[in-house]
């Protein structure tokens, strides 16, 4: 975000330079044609990612598996430079997260060799997993020159502590370790989950 905000505030200088020493003759070509130098000291004291709300429809099924329906994302992006980019980002965030809370670990055998060595043995979701995404925005502009807000970051924080309390509303008990798998659920001792 500040690397981008720093490259738009340098171009702004060097237009402004092009334009005062080519005044009419000022164009992209004769632009192209010149030598020009901007340095820019930029920094923000602005939070620089989106600010959002999840919520998460969770279901488990009496075999003990669980899954999740719906994920339901609103996050204030800024200016959007590519609204369609910002929505898949905010997707992938989600999928990402869900991803640690179901599936994601790190198997050993009794040895302490790792069991899971690649991506496919870490417990990846695949697509046919994946819940419906809803996704909404705001546009409250931020003070960098383009007025963005990093957004790719923002679900796979704001995602997983709505799934696993999604979880724990749906199964009435307190759950404390991820990835929450089958066997894991229905060793936790029930407890009282208030809404």
């Amino acid at each position: 975000m500040l690397g981008g905000g720093a490259i738009v505030k340098a171009c702004g200088k060097l237009k402004a330079q092009a334009k005062k020493k080519l005044g009419r003759r000022y164009s992209a070509a004769a632009l192209l044609r010149g030598e020009y130098e901007a340095e820019v000291h930029f920094e923000t004291k602005e939070p620089l990612n989106s600010f959002g709300a999840n919520l998460v429809v969770a279901r488990v099924n009496e075999t003990g598996m669980a899954s999740i329906a719906e994920v339901i994302s609103y996050y204030d992006v800024g200016k959007a430079l590519n609204p369609s980019m910002v929505k898949s980002q905010i997707i992938g965030g989600s999928a990402q997260a869900l991803g640690e809370v179901l599936y994601e670990r790190a198997a050993y055998d009794e040895d302490g060799q790792l069991l899971t060595a690649t991506l496919a043995d870490s417990g990846v979701p695949h697509s046919t997993e994946m819940p419906k995404f809803v996704v909404m925005t705001a546009n409250h502009r931020s003070s960098l020159p383009h007025g963005a807000k990093g957004v790719g970051e923002s679900p796979t924080i704001g995602v997983p502590p709505a799934a696993v309390r999604a979880l724990e509303l749906a199964l009435g008990k307190k759950l404390a370790n991820l990835p929450i798998e089958g066997e894991k659920l229905w060793a936790v001792p029930l407890t009282q989950v208030s809404s």
